[in-house]
């Protein structure tokens, strides 16, 4: 059940996200955009009582590399900005990209409060590219 979660939106820049074979960084992170269908500010509040787990899926043969790991909220301030936003992230672990392709990725969130579960992103794909790397990973 998606419930009132249904009008917010979940951006990444792109839809894409490019990382290197056999790192760890960049995080990955989504931020949650104000479409104006709802209260904002309720979003933030409902994700502090919330589940997150993220699940990222091989393109090429629709297996799972990652399945439902804890994912991470990330609370974001900025100067000049009232209140704490959120976005909610994703740190990967050399196992999970040591292998390069095409992934598709998503994030499940479990609401406590109201017990509805929302999948994002929700209008668009996101898709994880693992490139090789120019050096070997043990000079790092």
């Amino acid at each position: 059940m998606v419930g009132q979660y249904q009008y917010y939106q979940f951006n990444l820049m792109g839809q894409n996200f490019f990382i290197r074979k056999n790192s760890e960084l960049p995080l990955l992170q989504m931020k949650v955009i104000n479409d104006g269908r709802s209260k904002y500010k309720k979003i933030f509040q409902n994700l502090e009582n919330a589940a997150i787990t993220f699940s990222m899926m091989d393109i090429s043969n629709g297996t799972y590399k990652i399945y439902n790991k804890p994912a991470l909220i990330i609370p974001v301030t900025c100067e000049g900005c009232p209140d704490i936003e959120y976005y909610i992230g994703y740190k990967f672990n050399k196992r999970e990209t040591n292998k390069s392709g095409n992934y598709k990725g998503e994030f499940k969130i479990d609401f406590f409060d109201d017990d509805t579960s929302l999948i994002v992103p929700i209008y668009e794909d996101l898709f994880i590219n693992i490139s090789d790397s120019f050096i070997g990973s043990d000079f790092c």
